[in-house]
């Protein structure tokens, strides 16, 4: 079994991308996912060219922060009167069943710039996959439109969050965790346009709780598939939003360089 040790939210901030360096330099995180409206984007960026041996994935953010493309008024049902994104996951999905295809246009060129800023500024060598904030690139309006960014930025693979659960998931049973990872199985039956990247994934389950021993268990759900990727956090900003302060996110970010998680392979 090949475990992939993957970070998501890169660029988001220095105070944050600190952790993703010592991660990737000191620890086993081969795989990151980058934020192009994130705040710390050109330093993430030039960083990751100083190490091509680390998979990158347009991290598709249109539920968090400021879209890099110049806001209008179609874009009103996305963003509020400070031009930051007001949607969540669910938000996103009923926001463009009911909008306007011009507001859908604008959504759309925005994660289009978001994908051209990566490539640019990696350079068209570079394999890059797709996924996105909060796994909005499983909503079936976004997922129709990737093929479109593969085609003009050569992407290579998606992010497929399918994630083994057995009977030990009664034990999370009014956990927000369990309610992702049904939500995101079931959107993972879609016919996808891009190779997923991974056999499965973990990490869904355990949102905000993953510990060592749990990382440990649910590996051993996934015993008979090829490739995992697994699903880390280190983005910690002390004085950031609640998620982002969840010390938590240190414990997260230590898996990473956690030695006798190599032999749960």
């Amino acid at each position: 079994m090949n475990v992939i040790f993957h970070a998501d939210d890169m660029g988001l901030s220095r105070e944050s991308d600190v952790f993703f360096y010592d991660c990737i330099e000191n620890g086993n995180c081969t795989s990151v996912s980058l934020l192009a409206n994130g705040a710390n984007f050109t330093e993430a960026a030039d960083f990751l060219k100083q190490h091509p041996e680390v998979s990158v994935s347009v991290h598709l953010n249109v539920v968090e922060g400021k879209p890099l493309t110049r806001p209008e008024k179609r874009a009103e049902p996305f963003i509020n009167e400070d031009n930051f994104f007001s949607c969540g996951f669910l938000g996103l999905w009923k926001t463009m069943l009911c909008s306007k295809e011009s507001s859908k246009e604008w959504l759309f060129n925005e994660m289009e710039t978001q994908v051209e800023r990566i490539r640019t500024k990696l350079g068209g060598a570079r394999k890059i996959s797709v996924d996105g904030h909060v796994h909005i690139h499983m909503l079936p309006p976004i997922l129709k439109q990737l093929p479109v960014f593969c085609d003009k930025f050569g992407l290579d693979s998606m992010r497929i969050p399918r994630e083994p659960i057995d009977e030990s998931v009664v034990k999370h049973l009014g956990n927000l965790g369990l309610v992702k990872n049904l939500v995101l199985n079931t959107l993972a039956l879609q016919s996808t346009p891009l190779k997923s990247r991974s056999d499965c994934v973990v990490g869904v389950l355990n949102t905000g709780k993953m510990t060592k021993g749990s990382l440990i268990e649910d590996l051993k759900k996934c015993h008979h598939y090829n490739d995992v990727e697994v699903i880390l956090h280190p983005a910690y900003i002390r004085n950031g939003l609640r998620f982002y302060a969840n010390p938590h996110r240190l414990v997260e970010a230590a898996l990473f360089k956690d030695k006798d998680l190599e032999n749960a392979r």
